[in-house]
């Protein structure tokens, strides 16, 4: 799991969203204007954000943590 935490960390997460945004600005330059490259890189940041957060909160806790298998507290149903 150590991979996972270095692979969606914040900081991982800018750079490979800066860098797929300038790979995509590289390959299709029609697309983009020059005034346009910083809010395409930005809007590409918040979406790898946005699936960081969404591996954090979602799919971390229920499918790939090692604690998800272990039986939680009994509860009790005593007045």
């Amino acid at each position: 799991m150590a991979i996972a935490s270095r692979l969606f960390s914040l900081p991982t997460l800018t750079i490979a969203g800066a860098a797929e945004c300038l790979l995509v600005i590289r390959l299709f330059p029609d697309c983009f204007s020059s005034h346009n490259h910083i809010t395409a890189i930005v809007g590409t940041i918040m979406v790898n954000y946005a699936f960081g957060f969404i591996f954090w909160a979602l799919l971390y806790p229920n499918l790939f943590s090692p604690l998800r298998r272990l039986p939680g507290p009994r509860v009790s149903c005593v007045r």
